[in-house]
């Protein structure tokens, strides 16, 4: 059997980025003359997070919502979203790290099951699964999509790592933190799915059937009464 991970909220903790991007969001938005109190970006973010207000690139969505939202001037959020991307979203990687328990959870998992990984990255999340966190060598498979030209929920993805791992829907799981980006494509599919309800998404609810996962756990860790 194949199980395939995903990677931002699911193996690894997005928290030190957005801290970081909350921060710098907060601090330019003053330059802009926009008073806003720190909690209140959370709040805004969280109201995003239930209400869908994102299309494909989440952290640039969430920039332009809440310029609008507390300023209202589309030229500062360009602005702020052209310094997001030069200045912040390079960063990323160096921010996020695996949550407590990832390599324990990937060590005991792989002795018994094929491990892939399905995300929306760029192509040097391989370098640093390799020579950072030292867990490459977990995944016999590792489909990113900067590199297959598709990107979650479009179900090519999802069909071209199926077809690399030669592995039918019904015998694969998808192991993700979003309900609209991992478990409903998967499901679509036939895949088995399991939502890690951690991270920025956990205060995702489904909106239709089929966004409920087969499985649900608090943290990582919970895997291994899963798959033992």
């Amino acid at each position: 059997m194949w199980v395939f991970f995903d990677v931002g909220g699911t193996l690894f903790d997005e928290e030190p980025f957005i801290s970081l991007l909350f921060k710098e969001l907060h601090e330019m938005l003053l330059e802009y003359g926009v008073k806003v109190h720190f909690n209140d970006l959370y709040e805004k973010v969280e109201e995003i997070v239930l209400n869908r207000k994102y299309e494909d690139h989440f952290f640039i969505n969430v920039i332009e919502n809440t310029c609008l939202h507390f300023g209202r001037d589309k030229e500062m959020a360009a602005s702020i979203i052209r310094r997001y991307k030069s200045e912040l979203a390079p960063q990323y990687l160096d921010k996020i790290r695996p949550y407590p328990g990832v390599e324990i959870v990937l060590e005991r998992m792989s002795r018994k099951y094929k491990l892939g990984i399905i995300a929306n990255q760029s192509l040097k999340i391989r370098e640093y699964l390799e020579e950072k966190w030292k867990l490459s060598h977990y995944f016999k498979l590792i489909v990113i999509s900067e590199e297959v030209g598709y990107r979650k929920p479009n179900l090519n993805i999802f069909l071209h790592a199926l077809g690399e791992a030669n592995s039918s829907p019904s015998n694969a799981f998808m192991i993700g933190d979003r309900l609209d980006y991992d478990i409903k494509p998967a499901k679509i599919l036939g895949m088995g799915t399991i939502r890690v309800k951690q991270g920025i998404f956990s205060v995702q609810k489904p909106e239709t059937t089929i966004e409920i996962p087969d499985f649900e756990v608090s943290c990582i860790k919970d895997l291994l009464n899963l798959f033992r």
